[in-house]
Protein backbone atom coordinates (compact mmCIF):
# COMPACT_ATOMS: atom_id res chain seq x y z
CA UNK A 1 0.00 0.00 0.00
CA UNK A 2 2.75 2.24 -0.10
CA UNK A 3 1.87 3.48 -3.01
CA UNK A 4 -1.36 5.18 -2.22
CA UNK A 5 -1.47 8.34 -0.09
CA UNK A 6 -2.25 8.03 3.80
CA UNK A 7 -5.39 9.26 4.54
CA UNK A 8 -5.33 9.46 8.12
CA UNK A 9 -3.37 8.49 10.96
CA UNK A 10 -4.95 7.07 13.70
CA UNK A 11 -2.58 5.99 16.98
CA UNK A 12 -4.17 3.26 17.90
CA UNK A 13 -4.76 1.91 14.25
CA UNK A 14 -1.64 3.55 12.38
CA UNK A 15 -1.54 4.82 8.81
CA UNK A 16 -5.00 4.56 6.90
CA UNK A 17 -5.59 5.00 3.50
CA UNK A 18 -8.81 5.48 2.16
CA UNK A 19 -10.29 2.49 0.44
CA UNK A 20 -14.65 3.74 -0.22
CA UNK A 21 -16.61 6.45 0.18
CA UNK A 22 -20.24 5.05 0.78
CA UNK A 23 -22.12 8.22 1.82
CA UNK A 24 -20.98 12.01 1.63
CA UNK A 25 -22.14 15.50 2.43
CA UNK A 26 -19.69 17.91 2.12
CA UNK A 27 -17.22 15.51 3.39
CA UNK A 28 -17.61 11.58 3.34
CA UNK A 29 -20.11 10.60 6.28
CA UNK A 30 -19.61 6.88 5.90
CA UNK A 31 -16.05 5.40 4.40
CA UNK A 32 -14.14 2.77 4.53
CA UNK A 33 -10.37 2.64 5.45
CA UNK A 34 -7.89 -0.10 4.45
CA UNK A 35 -4.23 -0.26 6.31
CA UNK A 36 -1.37 -1.35 5.65
CA UNK A 37 -1.96 -4.89 6.02
CA UNK A 38 -4.78 -5.10 4.04
CA UNK A 39 -8.03 -4.85 7.27
CA UNK A 40 -10.62 -2.60 6.72
CA UNK A 41 -12.20 -0.52 9.49
CA UNK A 42 -15.98 1.13 8.53
CA UNK A 43 -16.41 4.76 10.05
CA UNK A 44 -19.32 5.92 10.92
CA UNK A 45 -19.94 9.82 11.95
CA UNK A 46 -22.10 9.88 15.07
CA UNK A 47 -21.95 13.50 15.45
CA UNK A 48 -21.01 16.71 14.45
CA UNK A 49 -20.84 19.96 16.80
CA UNK A 50 -19.16 22.81 17.47
CA UNK A 51 -15.86 21.59 16.33
CA UNK A 52 -16.12 18.42 17.73
CA UNK A 53 -16.31 15.24 15.43
CA UNK A 54 -17.47 11.75 17.23
CA UNK A 55 -16.84 9.00 15.07
CA UNK A 56 -17.63 4.90 15.31
CA UNK A 57 -14.81 2.67 13.76
CA UNK A 58 -15.18 -0.89 13.76
CA UNK A 59 -13.21 -3.67 12.06
CA UNK A 60 -14.54 -5.10 9.33
CA UNK A 61 -14.00 -8.25 6.81
CA UNK A 62 -14.14 -8.48 3.29
CA UNK A 63 -17.54 -9.96 3.55
CA UNK A 64 -18.94 -7.70 5.46
CA UNK A 65 -17.22 -4.97 3.36
CA UNK A 66 -19.00 -6.51 0.00
CA UNK A 67 -22.55 -7.32 2.06
CA UNK A 68 -22.18 -3.50 2.80
CA UNK A 69 -21.74 -2.87 -1.04
CA UNK A 70 -24.35 -5.28 -1.71
CA UNK A 71 -26.71 -3.61 0.50
CA UNK A 72 -27.12 -7.20 2.45
CA UNK A 73 -28.12 -6.84 6.14
CA UNK A 74 -25.36 -8.12 8.76
CA UNK A 75 -26.20 -10.49 11.32
CA UNK A 76 -24.52 -9.28 14.21
CA UNK A 77 -24.44 -13.02 15.44
CA UNK A 78 -21.77 -13.83 12.41
CA UNK A 79 -20.11 -11.05 13.07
Amino acid sequence: MSDKEIFMYVKELGNLYLYDVLLEFIYPRVFVCEDSFNSKFLFYEMSSNHDKDVWLVSRISKLEYYDLIDRKKIDSKNI
